[in-house]
């Protein structure tokens, strides 16, 4: 389960067996292994295949990412290290995907996404931000 107060959206997705997940509305959807359900402000936003091994590699010291745009990257990583990591307004739509070794210092995870990106990092209040 991905879900943060301060994100309108949350998502689901299952690794092993079989689940139902009933929204605010009692829309009832069934998932099987490697699917996503997303719901929006606590509504069903819709359901697609994927590789769930890739969202719970974070519990083996790993983050993965699949065609994601920068914003949402800076933001795992801000909510992963607890320290601010950010882009500017004109990278934020720049698509990452790779493997992050998370045991590896915040630096080195923000200077391998940038490198992989050609995108530029600045030291910025205890943090850092990205920018092309």
């Amino acid at each position: 389960v991905r879900a943060y107060p301060d994100d309108r959206m949350a998502e689901v997705v299952l690794q092993r067996g079989r689940v139902e997940i009933c929204d605010e509305e009692r829309y009832v959807v069934s998932m099987q292994p490697d699917e996503l359900v997303a719901l929006s402000d606590g509504q069903y936003a819709g359901k697609h295949p994927v590789d769930a091994a890739d969202y719970v590699s974070w519990t083996q010291g790993i983050l993965t990412f699949r065609n994601e745009r920068l914003g949402e990257v800076v933001r795992r990583l801000s909510r992963f290290y607890g320290r601010d990591v950010t882009c500017t307004p004109e990278s934020e739509g720049v698509i990452i995907s790779g493997k992050l070794d998370i045991n590896e210092p915040l630096e080195v995870a923000v200077r391998t996404v940038a490198a992989t990106s050609d995108l530029s990092v600045t030291a910025k209040d205890g943090g850092f931000e990205l920018a092309r």
